[in-house]
């Protein structure tokens, strides 16, 4: 009796044993499950944190698309307007081109027409000058003293004329585009004399009086320069 009650005890003693182990097993193997589970929390923390940085730079990279989408259409738009620019100025350059050819051309043509001009106004002014210089000398004494001044007139008409035509169509002064003035004292008297000549037979025509208003104005020192 003695001996069953004791392999009793025994029994239950490494029941109680073996309970406290499982216990022990258990609440190791609870705590590591903790352990686990915080770390898996902690991972799907970390990957929620990561979906969301990697959402973030899908948006990112969607606007950064989309704004390199609207530059690449900018310059597309832009790369054809300076294409149209330049069309336009290449064809602007041959305008400019076509006109100074045009230009150049009329240059000639009008040094041409100067030159042949030169000559078809030298012959007959020329002839002219002549013929009134001969009559200005009146070597028949045939001519009135009215016709004596007319032929001086005319004389001194033609060669002011002649003087202008080789001003004007001297080439070197056109085509510098300048003319050099020069300063030299003038008479009066002379000068009134002139005009009184040459215009008094147009007025005479027509009917008006001419008067030297300005002439007798003059001071005394001023009627001979």
């Amino acid at each position: 009796m003695l001996l069953r009650t004791s392999a009793l005890q025994s029994a239950q003693h490494k029941n109680r044993r073996r309970m406290q182990e499982l216990l022990e097993e258990t609440q190791a193997q609870s705590e590591e499950l903790r352990v686990q589970q915080t770390e898996l929390e902690n991972l799907n923390s970390e990957l929620e944190v990561q979906a969301e940085k990697l959402q973030t730079s899908e948006e990112e990279l969607k606007v950064q698309q989309e704004e390199l989408k609207q530059a690449n259409e900018e310059l597309e738009e832009r790369s054809g307007l300076l294409e149209e620019k330049n069309h336009m100025i290449s064809e602007r350059n041959l305008e400019i081109q076509a006109k100074a050819d045009q230009l150049t051309q009329t240059t000639k043509y009008k040094t041409e027409f100067l030159a042949n001009m030169s000559h078809e106004l030298r012959t007959p002014l020329n002839s002219i000058l002549l013929l009134s210089r001969l009559m200005s000398e009146n070597q028949d004494k045939n001519l009135t003293t009215g016709q004596l001044e007319y032929a001086k007139v005319i004389q001194s008409s033609g060669h002011g004329l002649l003087s202008l035509i080789d001003e004007i169509l001297d080439l070197s002064k056109i085509e510098a585009g300048k003319m050099r003035l020069e300063y030299a004292d003038v008479s009066m008297k002379e000068l009134m004399h002139n005009m009184n000549s040459m215009f008094g037979p147009v007025a005479k025509e027509k009917k008006i009086r001419v008067q030297d208003q300005h002439w007798h104005r003059c001071s005394g020192n001023d009627r001979d320069r």
